[in-house]
């Protein structure tokens, strides 16, 4: 039986939006069942032919979803709290950043950004106050200690799901990048140039032993040729200021300058794109010259590595394909909160330049 004709049109006023009693009426429909097709999974016990009727009106009449009420419906916040263990000054995190933002902007969510130092207490204030907020689920990252899982896991006990990026603990999903590989394509295009004299500059403590899977990477690669002098390895803090890079950049050209010619390391594999750039310029006020006297590699692939002087031979990790893992690992944990844990690897690609 076809639909009761009504002689109202549909078209409300155009400072008034259309509602589901609109779409009721003009069906011939209850408005629980226009909402149960445009906002509920109860819409497919409804035939094939209303539910066509009702998502065509819809459609045509420009009816908008009330977000609010969806969320009421699904018990969803509609966000996703975003918690980075990193200031944005090392850019390489507001690339991250953007990444996610545009990812989940794209799925219809919102972020809910805090930044977070998981070694202090405010950290763990953050992720607390981060599980009463509501929110749907949580990406975090990098955290890559068994004292800073343990904060972390103290602080959203009970929490919506959790996705970590950067590193993978064993205990939840997890995204990351193939750190390992990178330091071994770092040893494989300095062998290629015959370094004999390579090390790892500006990494992690040596106790962070998961941050330093680049170092393991190009340290291993190396082991055979003896080409790895651990007595030059050069550690950070990994605060992400570049004062800090600079000063160990300083001490480094002074050791480096006081050295015999046949003991200086000949190539330097960088931590990150960000020590490279403070590097460059140290070097370069020290007289040393890349890459005639000191080769260097960096990891990121940043914007900026194209436009130094020389230009950045790097490793592109694909933070853009990363961030995309992570919003898609989160919604489908959301979906399925059972399920075995998931982790998945991002495999770096080689960025040739001039540096090298």
């Amino acid at each position: 039986m076809p639909p009761k004709a009504y002689k109202v049109p549909l078209a409300a006023a155009p400072d008034k939006p259309v509602k589901l009693a609109d779409l009721a009426r003009r069906v011939g429909v209850c408005v629980t069942t226009v909402s149960d097709i445009l906002n509920r999974p109860a819409g497919t016990r409804y035939s094939a032919a209303t539910r066509e009727r009702v998502q065509r009106l819809a459609a045509e009449s420009g009816y908008v979803p009330s977000r609010t009420a969806q969320q009421l419906v699904q018990r969803r916040s509609g966000e996703i709290a975003f918690v980075l263990t990193r200031t944005l000054g090392n850019p390489y995190w507001a690339r991250v950043l953007d990444a996610v933002e545009r990812e989940l902007r794209a799925q219809g969510y919102r972020i809910q950004l805090g930044m977070a130092d998981v070694t202090s207490g405010a950290g763990a204030d953050r992720l607390s106050a981060i599980r009463g907020s509501q929110v749907d689920a949580a990406i975090i990252g990098p955290v890559y200690t068994l004292q800073h899982l343990q904060s972390v896991e103290r602080a959203l006990r009970g929490s919506p799901p959790v996705v970590l990026f950067g590193y993978d603990l064993g205990v939840y999903d997890a995204v990351l990048a193939d750190d390992y590989r990178c330091g071994q394509i770092a040893a494989e295009l300095l062998l290629e140039h015959r370094h004999t004299r390579i090390n790892y500059f500006c990494g992690p403590a040596p106790e962070l032993e998961r941050a330093g899977a680049k170092c393991r990477g190009l340290r291993e690669r190396l082991a055979t040729c003896g080409a790895f002098d651990p007595a030059w390895y050069t550690f950070c803090f990994d605060s992400g200021a570049l004062a800090d890079i600079a000063a160990v950049c300083d001490s480094f050209t002074r050791r480096w300058r006081a050295a015999p010619p046949s003991r200086r390391p000949t190539a330097l594999f960088c931590h990150n794109d960000q020590v490279a750039l403070v590097a460059t310029g140290a070097f370069f006020r020290a007289g040393i010259q890349v890459p005639r006297d000191l080769a260097l590699i960096g990891c990121d692939n940043l914007p900026e590595s194209a436009h130094l002087v020389p230009p950045l031979t790097t490793i592109d990790n694909h933070v853009g394909e990363q961030m995309r893992l992570v919003v898609e690992t989160v919604l489908w944990r959301m979906a399925n909160p059972a399920a075995p844990r998931r982790v998945q690897v991002v495999a770096p690609t080689l960025v040739v330049r001039e540096s090298v």
